[in-house]
């Protein structure tokens, strides 16, 4: 039996420039659309792991004309099972738990 988890995930700006950060997030079935985060600012979203197939979750990060990409949940990962995910946007990637990652290629 596979169990749906329902999952808050939140993106906060932190660059360390303060610039305004354009994220733009979506799915295989949902765009988020785009939003406009000045520094310290957050985003945040809801979703369930699909019943069917795997749920994955990229954004575009663009701030001073960089432009880059981070899939900011994939599940089966494990990682996330029942609990908030928290990303915190910084110039040289995204960062949770203390961890910072690189962005996609």
């Amino acid at each position: 039996m596979h169990n749906v988890l329902g999952v808050d995930l939140t993106i906060t700006n932190i660059l360390e420039s303060h610039m305004d950060l354009t994220v733009h997030c979506k799915s295989a079935d949902d765009d988020l659309g785009v939003r406009v985060l000045q520094f310290n600012q957050r985003f945040g979203f809801s979703f369930k792991d699909r019943f069917i197939g795997r749920t994955q979750f990229y954004c575009s990060f663009q701030w001073n004309g960089e432009i880059k990409w981070f899939d900011v949940y994939i599940e089966g990962r494990g990682e996330y099972k029942g609990e908030h995910v928290n990303w915190f946007i910084e110039e040289t990637g995204p960062c949770r738990s203390g961890i910072c990652y690189e962005w996609n290629k």
